[in-house]
């Protein structure tokens, strides 16, 4: 099995702060990432877009980047299940990235069940791009802005994007 690091999200949608994670995981471990990916069936307010209409975008990123070689669907952020999900599909988890947001809670769980994944924080910075910050382009149409924050891959989806917001 080849050992990878994943990356855990919803991808609200998956922006330039995400890739960033990917590849500085890359650069530091020499591990491609897989991201696994929350299932989100129900769109609501801090979750507008279901999975169905990111997947292209999110398969775009596997074309685009080496450094990004795989996507799996998870339910949840449940190390033993994300685990069983990733070695579904030939890899190995060494390296768990995150934000400083979600770091605690992701070394509590490895130690607890999977210790033999290291989990690395990847540091945010005042430049760094939110979901958030993306969403609020897309719903103030701000097109070009939306591009800026996103990989290339994501742009062909704004309007699904936006039309997703606008229904809620």
């Amino acid at each position: 099995m080849e050992k990878v690091n994943i990356v855990l999200g919803r991808f609200q949608p998956f922006t330039i702060g995400h890739l960033k994670c990917c590849e500085n995981v890359f650069k530091q471990r020499g591990l491609k990432t897989v991201l696994c990916v929350i299932d989100t069936t129900k769109p609501d307010e801090k979750h507008p877009f279901i999975t169905k209409i990111m997947w292209g975008g999110l398969k775009g990123l596997v074309k685009e980047f080496e450094f990004i070689i795989d996507i799996v669907l998870v339910k949840s952020a449940d190390i033993m299940k994300i685990g069983e999900a990733v070695a579904s599909k030939g890899y190995s988890i060494a390296t768990w990235s995150c934000g400083t947001d979600r770091i605690e809670a992701y070394r509590r769980m490895c130690k607890k069940y999977a210790p033999e994944v290291d989990v690395i924080e990847i540091h945010r910075e005042d430049s760094d791009v939110s979901a958030t910050q993306v969403r609020n382009c897309i719903k103030n149409d701000k097109e070009e802005q939306f591009k800026e924050l996103t990989p290339k891959p994501m742009h062909k989806y704004y309007k699904v994007f936006k039309d997703a917001l606008e229904a809620l």
